[in-house]
């Protein structure tokens, strides 16, 4: 039988068994030939049925992409010439607040008065930061620069919980004086597995050392009890991934729309730094050897870049080249080895059937697609180390483009130029 069919050419398989399988003593040879013949057409056709599902999951979501950036665009394009920034509910909210408030101030005295003014103020204000909000997330929502140029954002859990706030899903509240909504946050089932990982750690440690026999065994059963609430609750939260809710202010939700938004600022000087290089590259006198700082320039890249800029936008979005910083590593990783990165699998004292059977390349050492993912999910991580990347790919950046208008310069004849690109 073909090897090497997918889970459901397998079941498919095992179906044809059930279906014809007999007494052994029934099936001449030349059936059995024509039993493995069969088989081995089931296997043919599974993989291709699998295919075909797999193309038609694909087209599928792509359609259900397209309907819901369709979706958005039609929402903030109609929030903007509406220029409605409340729903119904929450007008009638916010009138039975205000009735509320009214009734106080008729019998209230004169220094009651004086505050209830004051929070009118106040909730006045707040109402105000709403209607900005509004009209910053649809504006946002139609320009290329802000998140509408991040498709993948905004069809994400995060980016859905704004695309309700703009259908009229979801409706105004008030908390603590302020304005906001109760919002997905990612990070709620985030904290669940760092604590999970940690009472694990913490159970192996005392497995190890024999403390469910002494004195451990009540933070044991603490610690195995805390394990199983949190199991649960993170099985519930995969189940509804949108189902973590938490209050968030207009002004926390401003933050995030920047966040996910291009970074055209930083775009700008990004650009204007390689344009001035490339102009200083091109005036380098004849006969004269390119100096190219490459110190002084990352400080600039640093400071004027790398800590202004929005970091997001720098990893993700494109920049220079077309491309991004993320699609860059993972392009350059993709044609990397380990030894490239230092790594050398056989001094890590393993055989060599160890190593072959951990090694998915068979001995070329190429990076895997899961290491790269878990290369670039570390870096992501690792804020520090990952500013340094960006700030080194800017750098080389602009670099290029002065050695670009270098090499433009015309070369006069016969003479030779001397420039070797060692003081780069």
């Amino acid at each position: 039988m073909a090897t090497g069919t997918s889970g459901l050419a397998q079941k498919i398989v095992e179906g044809a068994y059930d279906a014809t399988e007999a007494p052994q003593e029934w099936i001449s040879k030349s059936n059995m030939a024509k039993y493995a013949e069969t088989n081995e057409q089931v296997v043919s056709s599974g993989g291709q049925m699998v295919n075909a599902l797999v193309e038609q999951k694909k087209r599928r979501e792509e359609a259900e992409n397209q309907k819901q950036l369709s979706e958005w665009d039609k929402l903030a394009n109609s929030a903007i010439e509406d220029s409605q920034y409340m729903t119904e509910d929450e007008y009638g909210t916010l009138t039975n607040e205000l009735e509320a408030d009214r009734e106080l101030f008729i019998n209230a005295s004169k220094e009651e008065k004086a505050i209830l003014l004051n929070n009118m103020e106040t909730k006045r204000d707040e109402i105000e930061n709403v209607k900005t909000f509004r009209t910053t997330l649809s504006v946002s929502a139609t320009d290329e620069d802000g998140i509408k140029g991040n498709q993948d954002w905004l069809l994400s859990n995060d980016g859905m919980e704004y695309k309700d706030i703009l259908s009229g899903e979801k409706s105004m509240i008030e908390e603590g004086g302020k304005y906001g909504y109760m919002m997905y946050d990612s990070s709620i089932q985030e904290d669940r597995i760092a604590e999970l990982e940690q009472i694990e750690s913490e159970i192996e440690l005392i497995d190890a050392q024999g403390g469910t026999d002494g004195n451990f065994v009540e933070i044991w059963t603490g610690l195995n009890r805390r394990k199983e609430e949190l199991l649960n609750e993170i099985n519930e939260a995969d189940i509804n991934p949108r189902g973590d809710q938490v209050f968030k202010s207009v002004y926390d939700m401003e933050q995030t729309i920047k966040y996910q938004s291009f970074d055209r600022e930083i775009n700008n000087k990004a650009v204007e730094f390689a344009t001035n290089a490339q102009t200083l590259g091109s005036q380098v006198p004849q006969g004269s050897q390119g100096n190219f700082n490459y110190e002084s320039t990352y400080q600039l890249i640093e400071n004027e870049i790398t800590n202004k800029g929005n970091i997001r936008s720098l990893m993700e979005d494109k920049h220079v080249g077309g491309q991004s910083w993320e699609a860059s590593m993972v392009e350059a990783l993709s044609k990397a080895t380990y030894q490239d990165l230092g790594v050398d699998l056989t001094n890590m004292g393993m055989d060599a059937e160890t190593l072959g059977d951990l090694d998915p390349t068979k001995g070329d050492n190429k990076i895997t697609s899961s290491d790269i993912d878990g290369i670039m999910m570390s870096l992501k991580n690792n804020k520090e180390m990952t500013k340094d990347y960006i700030t080194t790919y800017y750098t080389n950046f602009v670099q290029q483009n002065y050695l670009n208008g270098y090499n433009s310069r015309p070369k006069p004849t016969p003479v030779e130029d001397d420039f070797d690109g060692q003081n780069l």
